[in-house]
Order: structure tokens, then C-alpha cells, then sequence
């Protein structure tokens, strides 16, 4: 499977929002890393379900929208 990066837009007004966001999403099979930058959430990951994923934040966190889905070139 090919490594993929998949940035998801969600309202984390606070510290605890955020760290209950990178939880659910670390938590997730696959998932390498996950960063945020203001209310985009990036995880990056291989083999990721990104509609799991999506379900399972609406379902802790509220509304999320999924931005972008890109496939991630590794060149050795």
C-alpha cells in the first residue's frame, strides 16, 4: 500500500479539543503521524481509511469535513 496524507478540517478551540482529535486519530490502524495546523488536522499513514476516520471524529469531536486525500511519492 502506498503511503497517503489525508487533512481534515474541525473545530479545536482548545488544548484539550486538540489533544482529544490526535488521539482518535493516532489511534487509527496505519496512521504514522498526525499534526494540526489551526483547525486542519494532517495524518499522514499507510493504508488509512479515511471515511473511518472521518466517521470516528464526527462521532467524538462533532463536524469534520475532509479536505484532501494525496497520495505521498517515496523516493529513495
Amino acid at each position: 500500500m502506498a503511503k497517503q496524507k489525508v487533512v481534515l478540517k474541525l473545530s479545536m478551540e482548545d488544548a484539550q479539543r486538540r489533544a482529544k482529535a490526535m488521539k482518535c486519530a493516532v489511534g487509527l490502524h496505519g496512521v504514522v503521524s498526525a499534526s494540526h495546523d489551526g483547525d486542519k488536522l494532517t495524518v499522514v499513514g499507510e493504508g488509512i481509511d479515511s471515511v473511518a476516520l472521518t466517521m470516528l471524529l464526527r462521532k467524538k469531536m462533532g463536524y469534520v469535513e475532509l479536505l484532501t486525500i494525496t497520495a505521498i511519492d517515496e523516493k529513495n
